[in-house]
């Protein structure tokens, strides 16, 4: 029988799938700059690695690998040996900023994680990721404070009407009402549930 061609470690044959399956990484090194605050630190000016490692709390040495490797995709940029600032690219990284995508990285990157490194299990069994997780182990939610105010700020700031299709998708027949849960739903959603006359089901 032929053996099918393949690479050898970062040789391979097809390089577009085999980097799908790595684009993972510049999520998590995203989701590690936003999380040490490496964009607050480093706001408008030029710092060394020893400055940011003390503003960040974190070791000089992989901090300084991080960096390099948030240059490679180009939210820092290395001026001097072991000096970086950030560009307008990474700018939005910062939490003090305009138009800040900080909580967006957090909750796509790092809230959302456990439970898409989950989705084998959930399409093999049919059961959400809640379900199929090992109850030993908490997620990522449970685990930070910030998280409800972090799912606000990302799916609480769009206009009513770019949720209406996803309203318009939703099998809502199983739905029961509960007076608590949709008392928490903002007025934008409720705008959109009401266009497309569900506002009685409870997400």
């Amino acid at each position: 029988m032929t053996q099918p061609k393949s690479g050898i470690g970062n040789v391979a044959t097809n390089t577009g799938l085999v980097e799908m399956a790595m684009a993972y990484s510049r999520s998590r090194v995203l989701c590690a700059a936003a999380r040490l605050g490496v964009a607050d630190a480093l706001g408008g000016e030029i710092h060394s690695v020893g400055f940011l490692a003390e503003k960040c709390e974190a070791d000089a040495g992989a901090l300084y690998r991080l960096l390099r490797a948030l240059a490679s995709i180009g939210v820092t940029e290395k001026t001097t040996p072991e000096h970086f600032r950030l560009t307008p690219f990474g700018e939005p990284l910062r939490r003090d900023v305009p138009q800040s995508v900080w909580a967006a990285v957090i909750f796509w990157a790092d809230l959302l994680a456990d439970s898409w490194s989950l989705l084998t299990d959930c399409v093999r069994t049919g059961k959400p990721a809640s379900e199929v997780r090992d109850p030993k182990i908490p997620s990522r939610w449970s685990q930070d404070s910030e998280a409800p105010s972090i799912f606000r700020a990302v799916m609480g700031t769009a206009p009513a009407e770019d949720y209406a299709p996803i309203a318009s998708a939703w099998d809502f027949s199983s739905a029961k009402v509960s007076p608590t849960s949709a008392a928490a739903v903002d007025r934008s959603f409720l705008q959109c549930l009401d266009s497309t006359r569900i506002c009685e089901a409870c997400l």
